[in-house]
């Protein structure tokens, strides 16, 4: 993508490993942590990032397989284009459904 560099990418191996520590996407365990009155969940910087952009594949009765990341906008952006590219992926513009079943 235009714009990015290798540090985008390196953002994106630290958000996905939030996502497979924690099983909720990034943005979510981000605005978990910031709501907390202390820290709850020592990590290490260096392999962490909790903000915007990676996303659980989860899959029914298996758990979360994966992830999809995407780094290089602002974070909250990246976080709404992998929604956005799920959503249109499954169909779920289409049908305004928000989840796969």
């Amino acid at each position: 993508m235009p714009g990015t560099s290798p540090a985008d990418v390196e953002l994106a191996r630290k958000k996905s490993n939030v996502v497979s520590e924690f099983r909720h996407s990034s943005l979510y365990v981000g605005e978990y942590l910031s709501q907390q009155k202390g820290e709850i969940y020592f990590v290490d910087e260096k392999e962490y990032v909790a903000q915007g952009g990676a996303f659980p594949l989860i899959v029914k009765g298996v758990g979360v397989v994966g992830s999809i990341t995407v780094s290089g906008l602002i974070h909250t952006e990246d976080h709404d284009l992998v929604i956005g590219c799920l959503k249109e992926f499954f169909g779920l513009e289409k049908e305004g459904k928000n989840k796969v079943e």
